[in-house]
C-alpha cells in the first residue's frame, strides 16, 4: 500500500468520525436551547403572513415571493381558498430540514436548511417545500367534511359492573365501544402524492431517476406497498415511509395521465361529501374502485419497467452486503483485502455507520459512540494514556492491542480527542504502520474555520469558528473554557 493511499484513507476515516461527532442527524426535539433569543418579525401580504427571526430577512422576502406566486395555481386546482391568511414560520435555529402543514390552523413550519437525501433528486428547496406544504393546506381544506374547528366527532358507549355501594356511583367500567368520525379522511399516499405533484406546470418537485429506481425495483420484485398499505405511515421503517411518498406521487401521475389533472381536485372535493372510504370516493369520481385503479397502475408500470430492463443481464452480480437499505460509498483498499462502506444495517431509520471489513474481523463505527471492536488478533484498542488537552492541542498516548501510539495533535477539544481515538483504532485494525498513524495524526490540521487557532504577537491565541447556532456556540465556548488556563480571559468577537 503506497503512502499517498494510506494518508488518503486515514484522512477519510478521521473526517468521517469528525462529521459523526457533530450529530447532524439528531432530532431537533432533543436540542435543549431556547429559540427566542432573537426578535421575530412578520411580512404581511394579501394571502400570507411570513414570520421570521432577525438574520433571515432575505429568506423571508424570498419565501413571500414564492408563496404569492403559487397561491393562485394551487387554489384553482382544488377550487378552494383558505378562509384566512396562511402563516408561514421560518425556522433557522437547527441543523434540520423539513416542512410541516397544520391544516386545521392554516399554519406552515419551514426549516430553512435544504433537504439533501439520496432517495430524491436535486431541487430548489424553498420553492419545493413551500409549494408542497401549501398544497397540503389547500388539498386538506378542500377535503374537510365540516368546519375545521371540529377536528373529529366520537360516539362512545360504556358499560359498568353492577356494583352498588353508598360510596360508589357506578361500578368499574367493563365495556367500551368508540366510533370516530374524522373531519378529514385522506390516505397518506394521496396527501403526499398531491403535495409532490403540485401542478403540471409547476416543477419545483419532479419525478426524478432516484424515485424511479426505487419504484422500479419494488414493482419488478413484487415488493410494492399494497393499496391499503399506502394509506398510512404506521409500522413502517423509513424506506417504507419513503415508498408511501414515492408510490403516491407516481400513482397521482398515472391518474392524471388517465383522467387529466382536474381529477386531483375532483377527488379532494368528493372526499368532503362524507365517505371515509377513499376507494369508494375514487369509484364515485372515476367509475373504478381505488383497488382497481391501483392494480391498473401497477400493471402499467410493470410492463414499462420490464421493457426497460429486458436487455439487462444481472446473472454475474454478487450480493456483498445483505442487510441495510442505505448502503453507500463502498471502497476497497489498494490491495483488495479490506472493504469499507456506510450502512444503516438493521436499523429502521436511515442514519448510517462506518463498516470496515477486514480478513478476520468487522469493525462498526457508530456515529453516537466511540468505536469498539474485539477479536483475537490484537486489534482491540484500549484507551488514552497520559491524555492532555489544552489550547495548544491534544497530547498523550493511545494503547491499541500491544502497540502504544504517541499522539501529538494541534486539534482542540474532547470531541477531537474522541475522533482521534476512533481514527487510530480503525487504522490500527487495518494494519497501517505505527509511524504512519502517528504522522497522520500530527499532520491532520483543523478544518478552516472550525476551532482554527492563530498565535498573536502578545502571546495570546485567537480561535476562529464558524458556529452560528446557540447549540454550536455553547459547544465552542464550553470547549475553550475547559482548555484555557484558570486565570485566562475569554473574549468573544
Amino acid at each position: 500500500m503506497n503512502v499517498t493511499a494510506i494518508y488518503r484513507l486515514f484522512f477519510i476515516i478521521l473526517m468521517a468520525l469528525t462529521s459523526f461527532n457533530c450529530l447532524a442527524q439528531v432530532s431537533p426535539s432533543d436540542v435543549g436551547y431556547p429559540y427566542n433569543h432573537l426578535p421575530w418579525y412578520t411580512i404581511e401580504g394579501e394571502h400570507f403572513l411570513i414570520h421570521y427571526q432577525e438574520g433571515s430577512e432575505k429568506t423571508a422576502v424570498t419565501a413571500s415571493v414564492i408563496a404569492n406566486h403559487i397561491y393562485q395555481p394551487i387554489t384553482e386546482l382544488y377550487s378552494y381558498e383558505p378562509n384566512r391568511k396562511v402563516s408561514i414560520v421560518l425556522r433557522d435555529r437547527e441543523d434540520y430540514a423539513n416542512g410541516a402543514a397544520y391544516f386545521f390552523d392554516d399554519k406552515i413550519d419551514i426549516w430553512i436548511p435544504p433537504l439533501d437525501t439520496p432517495l430524491r433528486g436535486t431541487h430548489q428547496w424553498l420553492r419545493n417545500v413551500i409549494t408542497h406544504e401549501f398544497t397540503h393546506i389547500v388539498q386538506m381544506g378542500a377535503s374537510m367534511k365540516r368546519s375545521p374547528t371540529i377536528q373529529s366527532i366520537y360516539f362512545q358507549w360504556l358499560s359498568y359492573e353492577d356494583v352498588r355501594r353508598p360510596d360508589v356511583l357506578y361500578g368499574s367500567p367493563k365495556g367500551i365501544i368508540t366510533h370516530p368520525f374524522s373531519t378529514v379522511s385522506i390516505p397518506a399516499w394521496f396527501s403526499e402524492g398531491t403535495a409532490q405533484y403540485m401542478r403540471e406546470n409547476i416543477f419545483y418537485d419532479y419525478w426524478d431517476s432516484h424515485r424511479d429506481m426505487i419504484l422500479r425495483m419494488n414493482i419488478l420484485h413484487d415488493k410494492a406497498l399494497g393499496f391499503e398499505e399506502m394509506g398510512d405511515f404506521s409500522s413502517k421503517n423509513s424506506l417504507e415511509r419513503e415508498m408511501v411518498y414515492n408510490q403516491g406521487f407516481d400513482f397521482l401521475r398515472y391518474l392524471t395521465e388517465q383522467f387529466g389533472e382536474p381529477i386531483i381536485g375532483d377527488l379532494a372535493r368528493a372526499s368532503s361529501d362524507g365517505s371515509n372510504n377513499f376507494g369508494k370516493v375514487m369509484e364515485s369520481v372515476t367509475g373504478k374502485t381505488g383497488s382497481e385503479l391501483y392494480y391498473d397502475w401497477i400493471q402499467n408500470r410493470r410492463d414499462k419497467y420490464k421493457q426497460q430492463v429486458k436487455n439487462v443481464n444481472d446473472d454475474n452480480t454478487k450480493t456483498v452486503v445483505e442487510s441495510g437499505f442505505m448502503n453507500f460509498y463502498p471502497q476497497y483498499d489498494p490491495q483488495g483485502k479490506r472493504f469499507g462502506y456506510l450502512s444503516n444495517r438493521d436499523r429502521d431509520y436511515a442514519t448510517t455507520q462506518l463498516i470496515l471489513e477486514t480478513p478476520d474481523s468487522t469493525i462498526v463505527v457508530n456515529e453516537f459512540e466511540i468505536p469498539k471492536q474485539k477479536s483475537d488478533n490484537s486489534n482491540l484498542f484500549d484507551h488514552f494514556s497520559d491524555l492532555n488537552i489544552s489550547i495548544s492541542g491534544i497530547h498523550g498516548k493511545i494503547i491499541a492491542g500491544h502497540i502504544t501510539y504517541d499522539i501529538r495533535s494541534s486539534l482542540v477539544g474532547d470531541f477531537n480527542a474522541e475522533n482521534i481515538l476512533g481514527a487510530v483504532s480503525v487504522a490500527h485494525a487495518l494494519g497501517i504502520e505505527k509511524e504512519m498513524i502517528e504522522d497522520g495524526i500530527k499532520k491532520c490540521s483543523a478544518i478552516p474555520g472550525r476551532m482554527e487557532s492563530f498565535p498573536l504577537a502578545n502571546g495570546a491565541k485567537a480561535i476562529m469558528d464558524y458556529a452560528h447556532t446557540p447549540d454550536a456556540y455553547e459547544k465552542v465556548l464550553g470547549t475553550l473554557k475547559e482548555v484555557s488556563l484558570n486565570d485566562a480571559c475569554l473574549y468573544v468577537v
